[in-house]
């Protein structure tokens, strides 16, 4: 209890009189639960995003911290609070004149705690060798000293470290707060833990522990991507492209540069889009692009005159002097400056064939392979296990209902820090969903025309890309693999598929990869003529009107000897009306899905279901 006057002003600076200011609050404020209580919720409020509310945050926490009613550990922890208040304002000046204020017993935990906080405000000052030595001090106690918050002091320490110069020591310690992390399961800091080890790795003497430290740091970069962080993924792409570019690796600087540059717009935060367009026109300049160099240093520069930053306008004025004066020097010197400039990486080649391949917008900033089939490793298991070396071609006759779904094959070739993707549509798989899709519907509608049509065009030319295809994929397999293939085909595979006529297609590629060809007569015999009515539909000759009614005594060509299936339309219309009906698109798209079939359930390398014939992979 206070012993001022009711009628007193109050001691708590409040102006007002005692009765009317914490007379009110120390029934419930004068034991240690109630202090505690106004000490956590102005700690909370501290950590508000707006400055007014840590204002008035800071304001309690400084009254707290002299409340005369509260305990020596109560009064510790207000000014604890009151020092990360002061901290998230940027003062550390005043941080640590508070620190130095607070008196703790040397050697005691909160001794330990006073350290690790005054290491982090000179941190801030740029006082790296002084927070260091510090941070020796903290860290040289027992774990147990530091409490539940052991890894977040060391992940501090590791960065203190390292901008101190003492790689080793940065490396030592974040491998331990990395540890913490994922003892925690703290998969936020672990992973910026991994980052910044990464990124003191860099720096290392040792080239092992450089080659580690790109690796995680790529790795990291796809991982803070999923996690929704992309400041974080954007610093690492930064510390990469610099880190390449000062070893001359251009076209990682420069795709690493790109990645840096499409985050940092996204992220939308002005210095840091400034800092990376300054990068990017360094690297610009050493590859002698200048036009490019002066193209981002310009948007850097506007930045720095819409935020009135001396700092970003004086870089910018550097870079501008620079590229003035290389311009000047190639000029006189006759040296060839943008795409045509020989690359700086000394590889001999121009820019645009090397190094400059990296430069271009970022497609994905991760990996966009959609996914591989579960099969598929069955297929290769298999496959090496009878001696041989899987081939697309194996992948492509996978008889499989997963494989009717896909759509395309992706192929991703990667390069140094970037890669291109290359895709073949499932032409066959599109062609045939879509006319089965359109037989049912025509299996709805008697009356239906232009489905059955459509799925007859559809079925015909699913069977043509499927062959197409395949011929493609068993031109590339053919280095891998013994195989017969027609010459003409070895001669030129796009050829090959533009001037052979369709069945004879299918029947030499089935005898070259097929087990069993032909095919059964019925199958082969559909397949034909579905072919030739598909022709004659496409290729209709107007010879004139066709009598109808009464109707003539002989079907016409095209209706004679079809397939039972095939129901014709009863009504006095000419062939193609007849033909046109929903039994005639099921079986358009029976014939192709079953030879499609076929021609994978006998692929002469496939795995056979039947173990008596496991000996037929060959």
């Amino acid at each position: 209890m206070s012993g001022q006057g009711r009628n007193e002003k109050c001691n708590c600076g409040s102006g007002k009189k005692y009765k009317n200011c914490c007379l009110r609050r120390d029934a419930t404020t004068a034991n240690k639960s109630g202090i505690d209580s106004l000490i956590l919720e102005a700690g909370m409020q501290g950590l508000q995003s707006k400055r007014s509310e840590r204002d008035e945050a800071e304001l309690k926490l400084r009254k707290l911290a002299k409340d005369q009613r509260a305990t020596e550990d109560e009064r510790f922890n207000a000014s604890l609070s009151l020092v990360g208040v002061v901290q998230r304002r940027v003062d550390h000046n005043d941080a640590l004149r508070l620190l130095n204020e607070i008196e703790v017993h040397p050697g005691s935990d909160a001794a330990v705690h006073i350290l690790s906080l005054k290491a982090t405000s000179l941190t801030q000052l740029g006082q790296y060798p002084d927070a260091a030595a510090l941070c020796d001090q903290f860290l040289a106690y027992p774990a147990s000293a530091l409490g539940p918050t052991s890894g977040w002091w060391e992940l501090e320490a590791g960065r203190t470290y390292h901008l101190a110069g003492r790689f080793e020591d940065a490396i030592r310690v974040t491998k331990s707060a990395a540890v913490f992390f994922e003892a925690k399961d703290e998969l936020e800091h672990l992973t910026r833990a991994r980052s910044n080890l990464a990124i003191f790795m860099l720096k290392s003497d040792k080239e092992d522990e450089v080659e580690l430290g790109e690796k995680l740091l790529e790795e990291a970069c796809d991982l803070k991507l999923s996690i929704g962080d992309a400041e974080g993924a954007s610093t690492n792409f930064c510390q990469l492209s610099l880190h390449y570019f000062s070893r001359g690796r251009f076209e990682k600087a420069i795709a690493y540069g790109r990645k840096d540059l499409k985050l940092s717009r996204f992220i939308g935060d002005d210095r840091l889009l400034a800092s990376t367009l300054g990068n990017m026109a360094s690297i610009y300049l050493r590859a002698l692009q200048l036009s490019e160099a002066r193209k981002y240093n310009n948007e850097a520069q506007e930045i720095g005159r819409r935020l009135q930053n001396p700092d970003i306008l004086d870089k910018c004025a550097g870079i501008t002097g620079q590229i003035e004066e290389l311009g000047r020097f190639a000029g006189e010197n006759g040296i060839v400056i943008g795409k045509l400039a020989n690359c700086a990486c000394c590889s001999g080649k121009k820019y645009v064939d090397c190094c400059g391949r990296a430069d271009h917008e970022p497609i994905a900033l991760r990996m966009p392979i959609g996914g591989i089939s579960e099969d598929v490793d069955d297929i290769k298991e298999a496959l090496e296990e009878a001696g041989l070396t899987p081939t697309q071609l194996d992948y492509a006759m996978r008889n499989t209902s997963e494989s009717r779904r896909r759509i395309a094959w992706s192929e991703m070739r990667g390069h140094d820090g970037w890669f291109e993707i290359f895709e073949l549509p499932d032409m066959a798989n599109m062609h045939l969903n879509a006319a089965e899709s359109l037989a049912e519907q025509a299996a709805r509608e008697e009356d239906a025309i232009n489905e059955p049509i459509a799925c007859a065009m559809l079925s015909v030319s699913a069977l043509e890309a499927f062959i197409n295809t395949t011929i493609y994929f068993a031109n590339e397999a053919v280095t891998e693999r013994a195989m017969t293939l027609p010459p003409a085909l070895l001669a030129g595979a796009h050829d090959f598929q533009r001037r052979t006529e369709l069945t004879q297609k299918w029947d030499v590629m089935g005898a070259a990869l097929c087990r069993h060809w032909p095919p059964p007569d019925t199958l082969w015999n559909n397949f034909v003529r579905l072919v030739q009515l598909r022709n004659e539909l496409v290729h209709y000759k107007a010879e004139g009107f066709e009598r109808v009614a009464p109707p003539e005594r002989h079907l016409p060509d095209q209706l004679r000897n079809l397939p039972p299936e095939i129901i014709l339309r009863d009504a006095p219309r000419s062939w193609p009306i007849r033909l046109l009906t929903p039994s005639f698109a099921k079986w358009s798209v029976t014939v192709a899905n079953d030879l499609i079939h076929h021609f994978r359930s006998s692929y002469r390398f496939a795995l056979i279901d039947d173990k008596k014939d496991a000996n037929a992979v060959q």
